[in-house]
């Protein structure tokens, strides 16, 4: 505050008089008086505990989604690697078989 007369969304934990505590954003203004002097503070403390609760819980659950995104990404290729390849093991025997064929 001493650089700019405000200060915007300062984040500070508090503790309330339960002996809990609170994470807050502070935004705060000097108020001077005509001579520029200093003559107090005003401002606002938002507690945003339950914001970053849940912001908290959504970081969670996009990181199990994630993980659940690529179990199935590699389940999807392996299943995909797999049928290549028998299609490739019954391409060579039908190639197999005709070539016999032609043969006989």
């Amino acid at each position: 505050m001493e650089t700019h007369d405000y200060v915007q969304d300062y984040p500070v934990r508090m503790r309330c008089k339960d002996g809990s505590e609170i994470d807050t954003l502070i935004t705060s203004t000097v108020w001077q008086d005509a001579e520029l002097k200093e003559t107090g503070y005003q401002g606002i403390i938002r507690d945003v505990t339950e914001q970053q609760r849940i912001e908290g819980e959504l970081e969670q659950h996009r990181h199990h989604l994630e993980e659940l995104v690529e179990i199935r990404r590699h389940s999807a290729a392996e299943l995909a690697n797999g049928v290549a390849a028998k299609r490739s093991c019954s391409g060579v025997s039908k190639s197999s078989r005709r070539s016999r064929d032609a043969v006989t």
